[in-house]
């Protein structure tokens, strides 16, 4: 199984005004164990025939995510999940907080996956896996 996500953000600040990036911060922090470590522990687990690849796209933003939030491509086999953070809260919150919070985005957003109802796919088994892996990395 192939596992991965990609990031998208708007920056809190212009292109010409200073400060700090925050949320930016937040995502660089976690942004091994999301990107390396977790595809990394789906590699070579299978959960039936009908999925091979899951993809996350992050997405927090100062306006409102107006985009499909979840979609299963039948030929590619693949689910691709939206992951829409909110972007005041996230604004608020320490590293801990964040990563905390991504995981619960991450696994709500899974548990949704039965609403695809995809014949042959472990859904359950997948899920329990994903939370495993947050629970090895303490943020549940």
């Amino acid at each position: 199984m192939k596992v991965w996500k990609t990031s998208v953000h708007t920056r809190p600040f212009g292109p010409l005004e200073k400060g700090v990036d925050s949320i930016r911060e937040k995502k660089v922090f976690y942004g091994t164990l999301f990107v390396k470590e977790l595809p990394s522990f789906f590699e070579g687990k299978y959960y039936g025939k009908s999925v091979v690849q899951i993809f996350y796209r992050e997405f927090c933003l100062k306006e409102e995510y107006n985009d499909t939030v979840l979609y299963y491509g039948p030929r590619k086999k693949i689910i691709d999940c939206a992951i829409v953070e909110e972007y005041s809260s996230v604004l608020k919150m320490n590293n801990e907080e964040y990563g905390k919070y991504l995981a619960k985005l991450y696994v709500e957003g899974s548990q949704q996956f039965s609403e695809l109802k995809i014949k042959d796919f472990d859904i359950k088994r997948y899920l329990e896996d994903l939370v495993g892996f947050f629970q090895i990395n303490l943020l549940i």
